[in-house]
């Protein structure tokens, strides 16, 4: 709402790109019942741009293939993609959208790289904060184990479900050997190239 007042735009939306789609996050300026709200709409060359080079990219005059179908009745003439992450490949954006003519000025634009940055750390101060809470939820299951490798099984299984990721393990190093000593969702072929030497293992 605030970043709408600011700069003037009718949308202001936090969208993640999944499968080549905008999906809504958060959003300030469209219908509550707004198809676009639950289905998103596709990604348009800018917000291609703007995720894959991790930059901020504005456009002005004809936004065709840009803005959700909500938007064109409201003559959208400018808009603005910020990537909440300077990474390459962020799947995360700051969409703001205006009827005026006027592209974002420069200095609008460090307002917005500023704003971006703010964004992100708040999104990964919430993350660390809900990767506590569970961690202070179902830490002291590792107290249980006496033995090491029952603790670095449940270790692994925590750390996957604390990340939600698809893959974990956990690895020893010594001078000589890299050792998986446990892991969660690795293939079989994966698993079979354990022990390894030391140095073949990437930090």
């Amino acid at each position: 709402t605030v970043l709408s007042e600011v700069f003037f735009t009718e949308i202001v939306v936090v969208a993640q790109q999944v499968a080549g789609r905008l999906l809504v996050i958060a959003s300030c300026g469209l219908p509550e019942d707004d198809p676009v709200i639950r289905d998103g709409w596709l990604a348009g060359p800018a917000a291609g741009e703007a995720l894959g080079a991790g930059e901020l990219v504005t456009r002005a005059g004809c936004l065709d293939g840009e803005v959700p179908a909500s938007a064109v009745p409201l003559g959208i003439r400018s808009a603005a993609w910020v990537p909440l992450s300077t990474e390459k490949g962020s799947e995360n954006l700051l969409i703001l959208l205006r009827r005026s003519t006027a592209a974002f000025t420069l200095s609008e634009q460090h307002v917005l790289r500023s704003v971006a940055a703010r964004l992100r750390l708040a999104v990964e101060e919430r993350e660390r904060a809900i990767m506590l809470e569970q961690l202070a939820r179902y830490g002291h299951l590792l107290a249980r184990h006496l033995e090491l490798d029952p603790l670095l099984d449940e270790a692994v299984e925590m750390l996957r479900r604390l990340t939600a990721a698809d893959q974990a393990w956990v690895v020893t190093i010594d001078q000589r050997e890299a050792v998986l000593r446990a892991h969660r969702g690795l293939s079989e072929a994966d698993v079979a190239g354990w022990p390894r030497p030391a140095g073949a293992v990437d930090a």
